[in-house]
């Protein structure tokens, strides 16, 4: 397969029942979609993940950087799309607007072009609608839905990194990637964050039943009020200073390995 943007959807043998719920959405809302769509995830030793739909199935019993870099191997593109299997588009994709903004990551040579407002990260203004990312600062490499350049990402990568590891630790090194990352200040892709600590937000339970799929055939459970009330708690402590609340996570999970 060559391409020159791959859309990869990282997930794991546990989440098996979400291939098909990503992949509806995929179906409904960029059912055009010019750009191969690749499911990255651990050995399906049981066959029991439906996935229909995808271009390219990749199975590998890694870290998370290792499968990436497998998974771009096997694209060869030279850019990528990072998508998580609890992400679900929420509406129409339009063809043109997307490629307007791979064109402009292109153009400004980002090696992370963010296609969703950056929270909890230090941002440079660019115009009305782009920002700089201050390399160092919180989250200033995610794993949520943006446009990376894939010899940037390459490089920067950790072999021994899991998807956590890349934005906790990986942002406080991001001022070792040597291109500059930007954010759009809106969301340039329409989706939603489905699932938190494995359990649906009521946004995402939302979605599921205005499409008719049950909440029990994805294999999670719904929030309850208490988990929301930790989110949102969680949320708060963190905007008062995220690259200290970074920093003091970093260490805990040292301290636990």
């Amino acid at each position: 397969m060559q391409t020159e943007l791959a859309i990869i959807v990282y997930s794991c043998e546990r989440n098996y029942k979400m291939w098909k719920v990503v992949m509806h959405f995929f179906k409904k809302f960029w059912y055009d979609c010019p750009y191969p769509i690749v499911l990255l995830t651990d050995y399906d030793r049981e066959g029991r993940g439906i996935k229909d739909g995808f271009d390219l199935v990749i199975e590998k019993d890694s870290t998370w950087a290792e499968m990436m870099e497998t998974a771009l191997e096997q694209t060869g593109a030279t850019h990528f799309m990072t998508w998580m299997d609890d992400f679900l588009l929420c509406d129409k994709v339009d063809n043109q607007r997307f490629g307007e903004y791979f064109r402009k990551a292109k153009e400004l040579q980002a090696a992370f072009y963010k296609l969703c407002p950056a929270n909890y990260t230090q941002l440079i203004p660019c115009d009305q609608s782009t920002a700089k990312i201050k390399k160092g600062s919180a989250y200033s490499v995610s794993t949520h839905a943006g446009i990376w350049e894939t010899e940037s990402f390459l490089s920067f990568l950790k072999k021994e990194w899991s998807a956590w590891d890349f934005e906790r630790i990986g942002s406080l090194e991001s001022e070792r990637i040597s291109h500059e990352m930007y954010a759009s200040l809106d969301y340039r892709i329409p989706y939603i964050e489905g699932i938190r600590k494995g359990k649906w937000f009521p946004e995402g339970v939302r979605l599921l039943k205005e499409n008719g799929i049950s909440v029990q055939d994805t294999g999670k459970k719904e929030m309850t009020l208490k988990d929301r009330f930790i989110v949102q708690a969680k949320a708060v402590i963190l905007s008062m200073n995220p690259k200290l609340v970074l920093r003091v996570q970093n260490m805990v999970i040292e301290r636990k390995r």
